[in-house]
């Protein structure tokens, strides 16, 4: 046989013998599917005693999104500050990448060294940048303090 051959028979016979292999130690693993992974019985019990009833939905505790209509007076919800914050009073989860405004009223001294008061009006890191393109109001930061003055129990 000549080189060429040999090689790609080589290169053909490893490819099936590698596909077969994947098959054989991977058969436990979904590929590619559409359908959902099925349930083990722990977690259809699990989901279906954390379920709440609420006006006719039924939602698990995991997946229930708060009801943040409820709060659209609070200055937070009005300002988008939950897009990122948590703010656990109110249920409102945020996107993880920002501290739980509950804690912020000592929280602000402890990382910046200086009030909640002080910190509205000279923000530093990430909030100096958000509040560059969407400052707040006078009367907005007495909001915003007030709430979380309230939060952290002063």
């Amino acid at each position: 046989m000549n080189k060429v051959f040999r090689w790609t028979l080589f290169l053909v016979v490893g490819v099936v013998v590698g596909f077969m292999a994947s098959l054989l130690f991977n058969n436990d693993k979904q590929v590619a599917s559409t359908e959902p992974p099925p349930q083990t019985e722990t977690a259809a019990s699990t989901e279906q005693a954390d379920t709440t009833e609420s006006e006719g939905q039924t939602q698990t505790t995991e997946t229930a999104q708060p009801n943040l209509a409820e709060h659209t007076d609070n200055i937070l919800v009005q300002k988008g500050c939950i897009a990122c914050h948590a703010v656990s009073p109110i249920g409102a989860k945020g996107n993880g990448t920002a501290p739980d405004l509950a804690i912020a009223y000592d929280d602000v001294n402890k990382r910046f060294g200086k009030s909640l008061e002080e910190f509205l009006n000279e923000p530093e890191g990430t909030m100096s940048a958000v509040f560059g393109s969407s400052p707040l109001s006078d009367d907005e930061k007495a909001k915003v303090i007030a709430v979380l003055k309230e939060y952290n129990g002063q």
